[in-house]
């Protein structure tokens, strides 16, 4: 399973890539424990999706995230005794928050009047989904182990 989203991400197939990441994510909802054993190298093979710099559709960043809070969230012995990949994949999540487009759209540069930043048409921010992701990591696995690894890398 691993491999077609591998092959998606070489050959650029932002579809395939992304339905990949849509059945990821409903097998993670439903039968989290299938991803278990297997997570760490879930994790090495897929990470460098969230840092890809030249996708379309910029969701397609956040789908792994998803997936790896996913399985955590209901399965938390995932990174109990892995302590290195819950620092990892907050890691992720900071990059994912602070990484920002080198191409700046007009509309960014020239906001219309009266716009509000608290608006992104629906669509989640990478910050918020950060966020979001972390506070989810925090509920699963508790304060003991997301607290040090966070004063950490904000440090």
């Amino acid at each position: 399973m691993t491999q077609v989203i591998m092959q998606a991400t070489t050959d650029d197939e932002e579809t395939v890539l992304q339905d990949a990441w849509i059945e990821f994510n409903e097998i993670a909802e439903i039968e989290p424990k299938f991803f278990q054993k297997t997570m760490k190298d879930i994790f090495a093979a897929t990470k460098t999706i969230v840092l890809k710099d030249d996708l379309t559709n910029t969701k397609i960043k956040q789908q792994p995230i998803e997936f790896y809070v996913t399985c955590i969230e209901r399965v938390p012995a995932i990174v109990k005794k892995n302590t290195d990949l819950l620092r990892e994949i907050i890691q992720l999540i900071f990059q994912l928050m602070i990484d920002v487009d080198v191409d700046i759209e007009e509309d960014w540069l020239k906001p219309k009047e009266g716009f509000r930043d608290n608006e992104n048409d629906g669509e989640e921010d990478n910050v918020n989904f950060g966020k979001s992701s972390i506070d989810k990591l925090i509920s699963a696995v508790g304060d003991e182990l997301t607290l040090p690894i966070l004063s950490e890398i904000t440090n």
